[in-house]
């Protein structure tokens, strides 16, 4: 439950959940939650009962600081324990016996532990079919009883790929609160001048350096627009390494990571998702929900469909650091279209509603 899409739309669905009586929901973490943001939801939600599998997380996180090339090799020797005996899980079963639906919401984590139950179990993908595929994640997938993906592509490639598992598979968006979205962006600043701006983990597969080297071309016309980067991750140094060789560098602004970058998205002349793969692209619909343009690359999962095609947005190459940044100017100069193309992705923002994806999982499970 660190900040990220996926944490985003965990407390968005259970929400509208709530919303009526007819679902007890349990949550089981792999550490304690100390995100202040999902703190504070939990706080508000103390019916949600809360059971935290791997405690010692959290005393890893602590002493990071201070060991270097120990902690890992500890950190390898107890989880290890965890994985072979389980029985850090196993104190909570008794908790769970009348559990009636286990849905394992993340990329199959709790697969190894669920194979202890004997109750109906639900699969919850949100990566891409090659995140799944390296690393090995499907060789449990037989013991779900649904399997849920959260784009159409992403369904119809996995019945491609593993037939046997077909009728298994369903299609749930992920859910998006507009109104809470634009609220949030009204509690912060939008920065001054213009200027474009990317929100995402700074991670392999995000493609950074392609939005790098297109705000390079674009600068070279505008040098007096800035690029604003929201996010932190395993690769946010080499990424503001190669920052530095560009002519552009002074114009972007490296933002780290923030529980609310909505003030930023919603000045941006567009938002721009640079990644060679995506789970379902939750900035994307932010950014539709923010009433701003959105460019992004032509990957999977989700941008395509959210964006119809090309026609409520502007999609390039993976890749493609010329037609990017031939979209910056479009979205730069071409008010008329940026309108039309806004417009359009607003009107279909309705089959992202939460209450209409609530529905869905009820009908999933009950």
């Amino acid at each position: 439950m660190s900040v990220g899409g996926v944490e985003t739309v965990f407390t968005t669905t259970i929400s509208e959940l709530l919303k009526k009586s007819d679902l007890e929901i349990v949550v089981v973490t792999l550490a304690k939650i100390r995100e202040p943001l999902y703190v504070q939801w939990f706080q508000e939600h103390p019916d949600v009962k809360i059971y935290v599998y791997r405690p010692l997380s959290n005393c890893f996180e602590d002493i990071a600081p201070y060991c270097r090339g120990m902690l890992n090799v500890l950190r390898k020797i107890v989880f290890g324990i965890y994985k072979k005996y389980r029985r850090v899980f196993m104190w909570v079963t008794h908790r769970l016996a009348d559990v009636e639906v286990f849905i394992d919401y993340k990329n199959l984590e709790f697969a190894r532990e669920l194979a202890y139950f004997n109750k109906p179990k639900i699969a919850w993908l949100h990566s891409s079919m090659e995140y799944f595929q390296r690393t090995g994640a499907f060789a449990n997938l037989s013991q779900y009883d649904k399997i849920v993906g959260l784009t159409d592509d992403f369904v119809d490639e996995f019945k491609d790929k593993y037939p046997q598992y077909a009728d298994r598979i369903y299609r749930i968006f992920n859910p998006l609160d507009a109104d809470a979205i634009k609220s949030r962006a009204k509690q912060t600043k939008v920065p001054s001048g213009q200027y474009f701006s990317h929100v995402s983990r700074l991670a392999a597969g995000k493609d950074i350096r392609t939005l790098l080297n297109a705000f390079e071309i674009f600068y070279t016309q505008h040098p007096d627009i800035k690029l604003y980067i929201v996010g932190d991750g395993s690769m946010a140094n080499d990424f503001k390494s190669y920052a530095t060789t560009l002519n552009c560098h002074k114009n972007v602004i490296f933002m780290g990571a923030m529980s609310n970058p909505y003030g930023i998205m919603r000045g941006a002349i567009a938002n721009i998702l640079s990644s060679e793969y995506e789970g379902f692209g939750m900035a994307v619909l932010e950014s539709v929900a923010l009433g701003v343009l959105t460019i992004s690359s032509n990957c999977k999962n989700g941008p395509r469909e959210i964006l119809e095609d090309g026609k409520a947005g502007l999609l390039f190459e993976i890749g493609n650091a010329e037609q990017l940044a031939t979209h910056m100017e479009t979205a730069l100069a071409d008010t008329r279209a940026r309108t039309k193309m806004i417009e359009r992705a607003t009107n279909g923002l309705a089959r992202f509603e939460p209450y209409v994806i609530a529905q869905q999982i009820r009908g999933l499970v009950l």
